[in-house]
C-alpha cells in the first residue's frame, strides 16, 4: 500500500492589537473560512465533493470548518490537500446537548461524565485522528465546539496527540 501525505507547519502568535494570528510555513496567513456539513442524506459523491471544493476556492477562501463532520471517506480530505485548503475538523456535538444524548447534561462540559463515556469518546477521537492524520490540510482538531470537554477527556485528547 502507498500513503499520500504532506508536510506543513502552522504557528500562532499574538498581534500588537492583542489578536491571534497564524503563520503557514513561516508566512502570515489571513484565514478566510466557512462552515461545511455532510449532506443530510449522505448523497455526496467524489464528483459533488470536488465541485463544492472548487466553489470554496472560487470564493477565495483558504479554510473550511467541518461542522459535525468526519466524512464517510477520505475523498473530501484528499481534495482539500490537492486544492490547498486548510481544515478545522469539527466534532459531532450530540453529547453536548441533553435532547440528543438522552441524559442529564451540565455546562460547561455537556453530558460526558462517566469514565465509560469518557473512554468511548476518547477512543472515537483516537480512531479518527489515526484515520486522517496524514492529511496536511488538517490545521486543527476541534473536539469541543458547543461546550468544553470534561477535563479528564481533554487530558486524554492531549495525551494521545502527544504520542
Amino acid at each position: 500500500d502507498t500513503v499520500t501525505f504532506g508536510i506543513r507547519q502552522v504557528d500562532t502568535y499574538i498581534t500588537e492589537e492583542g489578536h491571534r494570528g497564524f503563520k503557514l510555513n513561516g508566512r502570515n496567513l489571513l484565514l478566510k473560512s466557512a462552515g461545511w456539513t455532510d449532506d443530510i442524506f449522505l448523497r455526496d459523491t467524489p464528483e459533488s465533493n470536488e465541485q463544492q471544493v472548487k466553489y470554496v476556492k472560487d470564493m477565495n477562501m483558504n479554510m473550511i470548518r467541518f461542522e459535525n463532520f468526519w466524512g464517510t471517506s477520505q475523498n473530501i480530505y484528499d481534495l482539500c490537500d490537492r486544492y490547498g485548503l486548510l481544515l478545522l475538523v469539527g466534532w459531532s456535538c450530540q453529547w453536548e446537548w441533553e435532547a440528543y444524548y438522552g441524559a442529564p447534561c451540565s455546562e460547561p462540559y455537556g453530558c460526558i461524565a462517566t469514565e465509560e463515556d469518557i473512554d468511548m469518546v476518547a477512543r472515537y477521537f483516537e480512531d479518527q485522528v489515526l484515520w486522517l492524520r496524514n492529511h496536511p490540510s488538517i490545521m486543527a482538531w476541534m473536539p469541543g465546539s458547543d461546550m468544553l470537554p470534561d477535563p479528564r477527556l481533554e487530558k486524554r485528547y492531549l495525551d494521545f496527540l502527544k504520542t
